[in-house]
């Protein structure tokens, strides 16, 4: 993501009064995906790079692909006289797919001949949005930026329109402060401020146009309170009350005594080195802070890792899944314990593209010698609210390891923080070796087989006799036979079944005619090199003239 410095960017304009509301209630279903290339009028602008359009099928949520959000009134004004009330001509990029969490459509924009994402960019009205350098557009985008520089184009002229970068002196943090402070210093009452609340729990505001999704909010109160709603707070500039809705009343005095004292702070862990925040506390707001001014927030921290069986829903965030997928870890754990990224594959939240982009940051069982402190901070994820000293533990851990690696996991129950259970932990983590546990694939694993793995009898024959068996993609979709198993026993249990690091048992599982034999020769094969997509493992099976065998687990395999 592109960072804006400099006061080029307006938080003045993150979005115009959206008109396109109803009058008194935002309903998320109002809105439409639209195809890769289709016709629309335009109903209202919202922003400089965001619109609302309606096609035949009914009104959808645009943003100008390679256009950052921040424009000022002048371009707004501009956009709504030029295109509001007129057809225009609507293409998608194949590089950025609609995404079930996200209801805007990112579209090219033309009107009358002109490419309007290039056109509010080269007369200043708008920066390229670098985070689409991928998209195929982007030379455009980053020509027409240089001809606004070169000519003193809107954003890039001298004055630099300093009236518009007033603060109000009302501005909050809409993704920390707490509902009495939303209520108390917007004009906003108690029940939206709680809806706001509710919303950002499962969906951290990016940027401020997100709130159009909150049930209740309308044209009129975000009009009135535009200015004063911020998704990322610049802590060299902030002011005390800003900061208060990020903190306490004195980490806030601290913060701007630091200011004072040692100067701008030059990035944000400095916060923890100056000891203004503690690692706990910064790892809290870390998203939610920067040392410029930010109006769109990049969830993805690619050096951040979790454990996906105990994080909490912002460790997920960081770690590299949207909102809803964190929800989904959660909500799905709960039934089964998840052994790859990939067992929500088939879950509305994910693709195939997100779902690999995340796993590298992504962990099932956590290596207590080396993994980094993020990822040992999720292991308490679930239960970290209760841990008031869970930054000393971490630290004593990690002073632990300098001199000694633990021998075993158990050596680790020692330096667990108060208010941790250890039992919850415990199946989830390793000292040298993953755990080898008694794993089958529930799609396919038979009766005797099922009994093996811990479940009684009877439960295991109602199981290998149902008739969805084999179409059980994710964990709520399991029956409640199976769901009200004791928890050690869901431990043994896998819908999908990953071949490059599966265990004999499991691949066993797989078919009775999977034979230790043809289980010895995929180990054979994987001592080279590990399967690398659905056409080798097909190739495989093809050179041991076992094609049927592989149809018919191919649909339970995964590959990371």
């Amino acid at each position: 993501m592109r960072k804006l410095t400099k006061g080029m960017v307006v938080f003045l304009a993150m979005l115009m009064v959206l008109a396109v509301l109803p009058a008194q209630t935002t309903s998320a279903q109002a809105y439409i995906t639209l195809p890769a290339s289709t016709g629309a009028t335009v109903v209202s602008i919202v922003d400089v790079n965001a619109m609302v359009v309606r096609t035949t099928n009914g009104e959808a949520l645009v943003r100008l692909i390679g256009v950052m959000p921040g424009g000022s009134q002048e371009a707004v004004n501009y956009l709504t006289q030029q295109l509001v009330g007129r057809n225009v001509i609507l293409n998608s990029d194949p590089s950025l797919p609609i995404q079930p969490s996200n209801r805007w459509n990112y579209m090219y924009v033309h009107f009358d001949g002109r490419f309007i994402n290039r056109e509010v960019i080269e007369m200043g009205f708008a920066l390229f949005n670098n985070a689409h350098y991928f998209t195929d557009y982007f030379s455009q985008m980053e020509d027409a930026e240089y001809i606004a520089g070169v000519s003193g184009m809107g954003f890039w002229a001298t004055d630099m329109r300093e009236p518009t970068l007033l603060r109000h002196h009302d501005r909050i943090n809409i993704n920390t402060a707490t509902q009495f402070q939303i209520a108390n210093r917007l004009d906003i009452d108690m029940q939206l401020a709680q809806a706001i609340v509710a919303f950002r729990s499962t969906h951290p505001i990016r940027q401020a146009s997100d709130l159009v999704f909150v049930q209740g909010m309308t044209s009129q109160i975000f009009g009135a309170n535009r200015y004063r709603m911020g998704v990322s707070t610049n802590i060299n500039t902030a002011a005390e009350h800003e900061l208060a809705t990020m903190f306490t009343v004195g980490v806030a005095r601290n913060i701007v005594d630091s200011r004072f004292m040692y100067g701008a702070f030059t990035n944000i862990e400095q916060l923890v080195t100056r000891g203004v925040l503690t690692q706990l506390q910064f790892n809290t707001v870390e998203p939610f802070i920067s040392v410029e001014n930010d109006y769109v927030i990049d969830f993805y921290r690619p050096h951040f890792r979790a454990n996906i069986n105990l994080a909490s829903h912002l460790q997920m965030t960081r770690a590299g899944a949207s909102p809803a997928q964190a929800v989904a870890f959660i909500n799905q754990r709960d039934i089964l314990p998840l052994r790859n990224v990939q067992d929500l594959m088939h879950h509305p939240a994910f693709n195939i593209h997100n779902t690999n982009a995340i796993a590298d940051n992504m962990r099932t069982h956590t290596n207590i010698n080396t993994a980094p402190r993020s990822e040992l901070e999720s292991l308490f994820g679930t239960f970290s609210i209760n841990i008031p000293n869970l930054n000393n533990a971490i630290n004593r851990i990690l002073e632990h390891r300098e001199e000694h690696y633990f021998e075993d996991v158990m050596e680790f129950e020692q330096f667990m923080p108060a208010g941790a259970v250890f039992a919850d932990i415990l199946p989830f983590i390793y000292a040298y070796e993953p755990p080898v546990q008694w794993i089958i694939n529930l799609n396919r694993a038979t009766q005797a087989q099922l009994e093996a793995a811990g479940i009684p009898a009877d439960t295991a024959r109602v199981i290998a006799n149902n008739p969805q068996r084999g179409s059980w993609h994710l964990p709520s979709q399991l029956p409640a036979n199976i769901r009200n198993l004791p928890d050690e026993t869901l431990r043994h249990l896998s819908l999908r079944t990953n071949i490059n690091n599966a265990t004999e048992v499991e691949l066993l599982s797989l078919d009775p005619a999977m034979t230790p034999h043809i289980v010895e020769r995929i180990e054979r094969y994987l001592e080279e090199h590990p399967f690398g997509n659905a056409a080798a493992i097909r190739d495989f099976f093809d050179f041991m003239n076992l094609r049927p065998l592989h149809d018919r687990i191919a649909p339970h395999l995964i590959l990371r």
